[in-house]
Formats: structure tokens, C-alpha cells, sequence
């Protein structure tokens, strides 16, 4: 299950940030902000340059502000809100900007 909520993440995470009905929008970063999410399944890039987000394969060349690692199951977890930086099944390079995923990305 965890491998295919990566696999629709391209298409998920906009709708997480413009939000919904029952819930709120997400806050627009206040400069340049740039996630990796890297897991067996999995490699994206999220990427806030202006005006929206851009999710997509990660090539890996490009310098981001924060680089989240884990298995399959956990990068699912963070991504839905389920389990934070600290959870034994995470890595990140940047605690502060990881913390802030889910106020760019509410939802679930």
C-alpha cells in the first residue's frame, strides 16, 4: 500500500496544498523551499519556486532544503501527517524545514 501512495504523490501533494472543503490551504513557503523524498519505491522532488508546488521524479543533481530518507512505509507516514521527524524510520537533512512539511501540506 505504502508504495503506491508514493506512486500517486506527483498528483496527491498538490491537492494536499490547495486544500479542501473540509479543511485548509496550505501556506506558501516564504522563499524557495525544496523537499527529496527518497525511499526503495520512491525518489520525488517537491519544489516551491513563486507561485506553486512542482512534484515529480527526482534525478538527484539538484541541492534541496531538506532531504527526507526512509522505507517505503515511513516516507507514506510523513507525507500523510502520521509520523514526524522523529520517528526511528525517518531520516532528514534539515529538522525545521521537515517539521514544516505538513503546514505546506495539510490534509490527512
Amino acid at each position: 500500500m505504502s508504495t503506491t501512495l508514493l506512486g500517486i504523490l506527483p498528483g496527491l501533494l498538490p491537492m494536499l496544498a490547495a486544500g479542501s472543503p473540509v479543511g485548509p490551504s496550505g501556506m506558501a513557503p516564504a522563499g524557495p523551499t525544496s523537499f527529496r523524498f527518497l525511499a526503495p519505491g520512491a525518489r520525488l522532488l517537491a519544489v516551491h519556486a513563486g507561485q506553486a508546488w512542482s512534484i515529480g521524479p527526482d534525478a538527484g543533481d539538484d541541492p534541496v532544503s531538506c532531504e527526507v530518507r526512509g522505507d517505503d512505509s515511513s516516507i507514506a507516514l510523513f507525507v500523510m501527517g502520521r509520523v514526524s521527524v522523529d520517528h526511528a524510520g525517518i531520516s532528514v537533512t534539515d529538522v525545521p524545514t521537515a517539521r514544516a512539511f505538513k503546514q505546506y501540506f495539510p490534509g490527512p
